[in-house]
């Protein structure tokens, strides 16, 4: 299911010829406020592949990128997420608006203002000055208490099944969606800086200046992994394994138990992407693709000990199990493969996108406000 917030501001946007209106309701969604979609004909771009760095790379299943349907724009959102079979896109803008979007219904288009949606949930997370809460986003009433205090942090699991609240003070806090309880309570004398689960939600894991703190959620133990000064973290999709970087160490992948995984950093690349700031698992885990603070972007097949560098510049990244996406500072949003070969380029000019964890459903978000939901076709 760590994915970067947007701090601007919501302004009217016009979709098609139909004007949006939102209910006066706090809770309620006007049927009437539905907006008209932009359906497009299921038309398909067919790829381009560029320039191969190795003889070697993998055969390319991509066949072409098709787009389903668009809204906006004018969007002004925090997030946005895409449910897990990608038929449902959720966004949140300020304001305590969500936004419900299924493209493929005729009135699959709500805007609720009962707070941000928790995907394939029919749940809300308030944020109010008494604190955070979760409310039933049909009734508005509310369901449980998550905080006191309306700045923790709030991340949910991939599949919704799980909230960790995070806090400064308290460390994270793990519930229970479906019924507010309360799991287990995990402590930071210091503080989190990143909580991240696992893609399959076997794994809670968050780190501290002293170590990665994991929570098994199978055996509901936790596990301390013991790395100093961690930069940046991520764990497989499966939770066996975790990548890191820190001030006292090269780029490495390692067991739960501590134990070394990987080899050596390949020396030639160290120096760029030994403060590695994103990383992500993909194919089967046996490969992590890492960005740079500059934007460099680069994929490590830590088990042969491999690194292939792609020709390109990101101020995002999106990882699936067997692509890449990324968006440069001039919002040129193309598609990779572990190669390092470009599979396609997307027009307009982004400025984020997400995947589907098999890659065959893309959400992206325009500079100008779209929202757009694209198929992945593979031979």
């Amino acid at each position: 299911m760590k994915y970067q917030s947007f701090r601007f501001f919501l302004r009217s946007f016009i979709i098609g010829l139909a004007a949006i209106f939102v209910a006066t309701n706090a809770y309620s969604v006007d049927s009437a406020s539905k907006a008209k979609q932009k359906k497009f004909d299921q038309k398909i771009t067919t790829s381009k592949q560029q320039d191969p760095q190795s003889s070697n790379a993998p055969p390319v299943s991509f066949r072409s990128v098709s787009k389903v349907a668009e809204i906006g724009g004018g969007l002004d959102l925090k997030d946005f997420s895409i449910s897990k079979n990608g038929k449902t896109v959720f966004a949140y803008a300020y304001g305590g608006k969500s936004i419900v979007w299924e493209p493929t219904k005729s009135d699959g288009f709500q805007i609720s203002q009962c707070g941000r949606v928790i995907r394939d949930r029919d749940l809300c997370i308030k944020s109010e000055s008494e604190g955070l809460t979760v409310v039933r986003a049909a009734s508005g009433e509310q369901a449980y208490e998550l905080s006191k205090d309306s700045n923790d942090e709030i991340i949910v699991s991939p599949a919704s099944s799980y909230i960790a609240v995070s806090s400064p003070v308290e460390g994270i806090v793990l519930i229970d969606s479906s019924n507010g309880t309360q799991i287990t309570h995990v402590k930071s004398s210091w503080g989190f800086k990143q909580v991240t689960f696992s893609e399959n939600e076997a794994i809670l894991a968050a780190n501290d200046s002293e170590r990665i703190a994991v929570y098994d959620l199978k055996i509901r133990k936790e596990i301390t992994v013991k790395v100093v000064d961690v930069t940046s973290f991520a764990i497989s999709k499966t939770g066996r394994l975790v990548w890191t970087t820190s001030g006292f160490a090269s780029p490495q992948v390692i067991f739960l138990n501590g134990k070394l995984a990987s080899g050596s950093f390949p020396d030639q690349f160290l120096w760029d992407y030994e403060s590695s700031v994103f990383g992500g698992f993909m194919d089967g885990d046996s490969k992590v693709v890492m960005r740079t603070i500059l934007g460099k972007v680069g994929v490590w097949d830590w088990k042969l000990n491999k690194f292939l560098e792609i020709p390109t510049k990101a101020e995002s990244v999106a990882v699936a199990e067997s692509i890449i996406l990324t968006v440069t500072e001039e919002g040129v949003m193309s598609l990779w493969d572990s190669g390092a070969n470009k599979l396609f380029t997307f027009d307009g000019s982004m400025m984020r996108g997400l995947m589907t964890s098999d890659g065959a459903q893309i959400v992206t978000l325009s500079k100008e406000g779209s929202l757009m939901l694209w198929d992945v076709h593979k031979n």
